[in-house]
């Protein structure tokens, strides 16, 4: 990864076509003091096409099959933070479409994901996370260590000779990347550090398995798993759902970059810029007045701006010393890209990890059972701590009400009202799409703006064999 250059730029408008999202985010990027390098300097969009997409996906239950059978039993998949499973008896429990593991942390340190089911009749083990040393069964006792080993059976000589190998749990494959857990049904998928491709190397810098969860909120919505991920997988929606955030948010400065061939692509929302879509002009101190009235800086609420010095650098290198004053470490390197920006990267199926300094939410949408209609989410909010002193426990998760709101997860901080905005439109939207379905049968996407969206439907597409 090269650091930005007049050559790297000129390359990526000849790859891409043309937009001026991209000339506002890369110039913005040539006036920082400290120019950005890896992962921030690339620029990578192949166009995704103009044609309009069927509603069919989004209701159809014969699609939903081909989901299952194409998504969920064969690609690898986010399933929990390392941190919530982090010591000898540890166990989570990750549900999807009717299947079930035990994320278990054995006496031995290793991690195993153990089918969630008793060999005997078939009953669920576990239905939540916790801590055991043994999974008993409570419907006639059979046990298994917390490794999977079949440890007892009563009246084990009424059954036929069976090894202890035949009797243990099986397994699914699973492995590790920046602090995350993954899963994976199918024997024969690729590796994982294959179906990551050069993810880490861009994350690399970041260290996020460095990090540890300060929240952890999970809440059911009313509509399909594909609905929650397209809500966040573009910036485009930012004035007319959030508008607080609109005059310091850059929602119409955004990079977009779909890595062709890659399972990931990614968004650059720049903070500290105002969204294009605003009809008034803001100075740099209105601007800045905008962000600190916000939860997100209010510690520099009323704070008059340098004269020689702009909102977006002077907000950075705020950043810069609270990192070094609560971490220990420095970031007097890091660019105010780094520090400021909205760095969201999306891993095909379901994962949205993001990148950065100080602003690293990780959310996941996936089916409500075998529901087309219900999804879930879970938002995860990391943070930075001095690696010379203890690692800080992790925030348990919290499970909430289909009637509670997002804003009443205080571990959210300011996050949680914006969950709430975006989520006033999900259950409309499903109900849109069988009006659409009813009338033109299809939707349509931006070709710039929510190229992520349409690089999404057609991973979809080749993984249900379309």
């Amino acid at each position: 990864m090269a650091s930005v250059s007049n050559e790297d730029d000129a390359k990526a408008r000849a790859e891409a076509p043309v937009h001026e999202s991209v000339d506002t985010y890369r110039q913005l990027l040539r006036q920082e003091r400290l120019p950005v390098d890896d992962a921030l300097a690339i620029h990578d969009f192949t166009d995704q096409g103009d044609e309009d997409f069927p509603v069919g996906p989004y209701l159809d239950q014969s699609w939903f099959e081909k989901e299952i059978a194409g998504v969920w039993k064969k690609t690898w998949q986010f399933a929990c933070r390392e941190d919530e499973v982090g010591s000898p008896g540890d166990y989570y429990v990750y549900d999807i479409v009717g299947m079930s593991l035990i994320i278990s942390r054995g006496e031995d340190g290793e991690l195993r994901a153990l089918h969630n089911f008793c060999q005997h009749r078939g009953r669920k083990l576990r239905t939540e996370n916790g801590r055991a040393s043994s999974f008993r069964c409570p419907f006639h006792g059979w046990t298994w260590s917390n490794e999977g080993a079949i440890a007892s059976l009563p009246c084990r000589s009424d059954f036929r000779d069976m090894s202890d190998e035949e009797l243990a749990l099986p397994q699914a494959r699973i492995g590790t990347w920046g602090g995350f857990v993954f899963v994976c049904f199918d024997p024969d998928e690729p590796a994982l550090e294959e179906f990551l491709g050069s993810l880490p190397e861009h994350f690399k810098k970041w260290n996020l398995e460095n990090c540890y969860s300060t929240a952890h909120v999970r809440k059911r919505i009313p509509c399909n798993w594909k609905v929650g991920v397209e809500a966040f997988i573009e910036a485009y929606h930012t004035l007319a759902t959030h508008p607080q955030i609109a005059p310091y948010t850059g929602d119409t400065s955004t990079q977009v970059d779909t890595f062709e061939g890659e399972s990931f692509n990614r968004m650059l929302t720049p903070m500290m810029v105002q969204s294009g879509q605003m009809e008034d002009v803001l100075e740099q101190q209105a601007i800045f007045d905008a962000i600190t009235g916000g939860v997100r800086a209010r510690p520099l609420q009323g704070v008059k701006l340098p004269e020689d010095q702009t909102g977006r650098s002077f907000l950075a290198e705020r950043y810069r010393e609270t990192m070094l004053a609560t971490t220990g470490v420095d970031h007097s390197t890091a660019s105010d890209a780094d520090m400021l920006d909205v760095i969201q990267y999306f891993v095909f199926p379901n994962f949205f990890p993001w990148g950065g300094y100080t602003q690293n939410l990780v959310y996941q949408f996936r089916p409500d059972g075998k529901r087309i209609d219900s999804a879930i989410l879970d938002v995860y909010l990391l943070r930075r701590f001095d690696p010379a002193g203890e690692r800080p426990r992790s925030s348990p998760l919290n499970i909430l009400g289909d009637d509670e709101a997002w804003a009443s997860a205080s571990e959210l901080g300011g996050a949680g009202p914006i969950f709430d905005q975006d989520m006033d439109n999900m259950g409309f939207v499903q109900e849109g799409m069988e009006i659409a379905r009813a009338t033109t049968g299809t939707l349509k996407f931006a070709r710039y703006h929510e190229a992520r969206i349409r690089k999404f439907h057609r991973q979809l597409l080749s993984a249900c064999g379309e």
